[in-house]
């Protein structure tokens, strides 16, 4: 393999392709409500982050991973129905924010529209405690 070569081989490896999205849409928001209080969103980013935590997050970030799969399994629950990922969404829902309390998720979507934002609900579970429903 000839030196010249390896910047075409790795340059597809430090600036990655968006062509695998299908589509560039909003994601679901993943909200929870503990023993019937009000509605609050699960793995709010936060709002600001320092030059150092950025650069740690670029090599460790298991909350944000964790978020990214918690959206995968909405994603899955709204396009296909999809109840296995149901089960496994609200049992990570229950395993993070107690098996003791009366839990109860949702997923909205939020759009930019006339009047602002708009949220609209795509899924509410029963209440459900140890992740089941």
């Amino acid at each position: 393999m000839s030196l010249l070569r390896l910047p075409s081989l790795l340059l597809p490896a430090l600036i990655p392709s968006w062509r695998f999205f299908r589509a560039i849409a909003p994601s679901p928001r993943v909200e929870l409500r503990v023993n019937g209080g009000p509605w609050q969103e699960v793995a709010v980013a936060p709002a600001h982050l320092s030059l150092g935590q950025m650069l740690l997050r670029l090599i460790w970030n298991p909350q944000r991973t964790a978020a990214l799969y918690l959206v995968s399994l909405s994603e899955r629950i709204v396009e296909q129905g999809s109840h296995r990922a149901e089960a496994e969404l609200l049992e990570r829902l229950a395993r993070d924010y107690g098996r003791e309390h009366r839990l109860e998720a949702r997923l909205t979507f939020v759009t930019r529209g006339a009047a602002g934002l708009e949220s609209e609900v795509l899924y509410e579970s029963a209440p459900f405690t140890g992740g089941r429903g």
